[in-house]
């Protein structure tokens, strides 16, 4: 189909496919990142929590411990939510019985 002269050209609406793409791109970069960031901190040392010792590189374990403090948020922030919703419920179910 031929453009007329002076209209700006049709350019086909974003999908949930060509998103979805958009955002694997975008988190390649951060993960590029944390390997370059692992490669440059090589170096062992000695780790020790509670009676557990072991000798692991610095990129590693402070990987594993951003991980761990990830899963703890992530963990506090739903029990949150679901906190949230028991209190809804209780609150639509008292809304309805009166």
């Amino acid at each position: 189909m031929a453009e007329r002269p002076g209209s700006t050209p049709e350019f086909p609406s974003a999908t949930r496919i060509s998103r979805t793409w958009w955002l694997l791109v975008g988190a390649l970069i951060p993960l590029l990142l944390v390997v370059i960031f692992i490669a440059q901190n090589s170096e062992h040392v000695q780790i020790k929590f509670l009676w557990v010792k072991g000798n692991q590189s610095v990129g590693v374990a402070l990987l594993a411990a951003a991980i761990l403090g990830a899963l703890t948020a992530v963990l506090i922030g739903a029990a949150r939510i679901v906190q949230l919703r028991r209190q809804g419920r209780r609150a639509s179910r008292a809304s309805k019985n009166d």
